[in-house]
């Protein structure tokens, strides 16, 4: 009897061309036979211009416009040359997705306002009533977002489905050991060995601390994390708020990110460890309540207990409740809502051994990840909270939860539900 969750686990069910490699591992075992994005016909692309440019022309503008379109439809014109060369794009075997490096870019990599609040989105977690306390809801929610990133490392992660067909599973691998690097003229992708970073990076006022979620061959229990968790709770003082820097604008924070690794090697060490690690775990001296204050907590905080340009943060505020934020430009949503939703699921029916108590007596301490800031940094920390503060400062945030209706009902309707 096949798993209850094996969606389509077979290509037998699914129309011809989708076939399966299994050497790929079952992730990506679809990901070389998966359709090719459509180009669409230069006529199709025309309408669309034209429908989408209409509400914001006067009449005379529109004729102008659409006489523009029509000499470039004109048979051996110029959109007929570059609708070839698209065609072609396409058509290349080393080419699994012609729109996909432009729009990456576009979108996301050579934009240069702040990731925070403009590209960066979140999501609050239902609350966990047993574990109030910060320490062993950081824990709880590590452990089981390390089962995840197990099956991710793994490639042993079933294939997300869209109408029962197969999707592209090739994001997943930016999710974990994963940081956006900024540089100009466009930031980059950094995409760091999980074999050889086995630790996350944990935020507490300001702060970060390396800790290994392995030792010794072995994973740490949910105790001994919550241990690990409590330490720092305990014992962080506030520092200097170098994740600041994160929330600039990308050119402005490529030269300060030069500047503070030609200030000391150590400044470097300090990069390096943080945007290799897994995944952040950002415990915040917060107690938000309604639901705009924890929309305002786990989409940006105080500005400085974060790391913008990681994938994946998890934030605990001080009352217990928790959230997650992402970064986009690698991965859409669709991942991390998948990931969110199973780390949910594991803590809330209890499907790991999250109350085993052992507690290893030999493990180390947090390792405090230090900063060698010169003036001319401090001065660049004040620039950037400044700029934060203005940011955020110039956006509303109102969360209104309607229990009416959902997703469902507004699908049925055939429309979308983001629409």
């Amino acid at each position: 009897m096949a798993p209850r969750n094996a969606r389509n686990s077979s290509s037998g069910g699914l129309p011809p061309g989708y076939k399966e490699d299994n050497s790929k591992g079952p992730m990506l075992r679809y990901e070389d036979s998966l359709p090719k994005l459509p180009v669409p016909t230069l006529q199709e692309t025309a309408q669309r211009y034209l429908k989408s440019v209409h509400p914001l022309l006067n009449k005379s503008e529109y004729d102008d416009t659409k006489k523009a379109v029509d000499s470039f439809l004109a048979p051996g014109g110029q959109g007929e040359t570059l609708q070839k060369r698209l065609l072609a794009r396409r058509e290349d075997p080393k080419m699994k997705n012609w729109i996909y490096e432009w729009w990456n870019d576009a979108a996301y990599l050579t934009y240069r306002d702040p990731v925070i609040p403009y590209v960066s989105y979140f999501y609050s977690h239902r609350d966990d009533r047993r574990r109030r306390d910060p320490a062993k809801r950081a824990a709880s929610i590590t452990t089981a977002v390390l089962e995840f990133k197990k099956q991710v490392d793994a490639g042993t992660l079933e294939p997300e489905y869209m109408k029962k067909l197969p999707v592209s599973m090739s994001s997943y691998e930016w999710m974990f050991n994963c940081a956006r690097i900024p540089a100009k003229p466009a930031d980059y992708p950094k995409k760091y060995e999980a074999k050889d970073n086995k630790h996350i990076v944990v935020a507490r006022k300001s702060r970060f601390f390396k800790v290994p979620y392995e030792v010794a061959g072995k994973q740490l229990t949910t105790k001994e994390l919550e241990q690990q968790f409590r330490w720092i709770l305990k014992t962080a003082e506030r520092g200097a708020p170098v994740g600041i820097l994160t929330t600039e604008n990308r050119d402005t924070w490529a030269e300060m990110r030069e500047t503070l690794i030609t200030a000391d090697p150590a400044n470097e060490t300090a990069l390096t460890t943080i945007e290799s690690s897994a995944f952040l775990v950002c415990l915040d001296d917060a107690q938000p309540i309604t639901l705009e204050e924890r929309a305002h907590q786990f989409w940006h905080g105080n500005g400085s207990n974060r790391w913008f340009d990681k994938p994946c943060q998890f934030i605990i505020n001080d009352n217990g409740t928790s959230g997650f934020m992402g970064e986009h430009s690698m991965m859409d949503g669709t991942p991390t809502h998948r990931l969110n939703d199973y780390i949910n699921m594991l803590i809330f029916n209890n499907k790991l051994d999250f109350d085993n108590p052992q507690v290893r007596s030999n493990l180390s301490e947090p390792l405090p990840i230090k900063w060698h800031l010169t003036p001319e940094q401090y001065e660049d920390l004040g620039t950037a909270q400044k700029h934060f503060a203005t940011v955020i400062g110039e956006h509303e945030l109102k969360v209104q939860a309607y229990q009416g209706y959902g997703k469902g009902l507004i699908k049925r309707f055939k429309c979308s539900p983001d629409a």
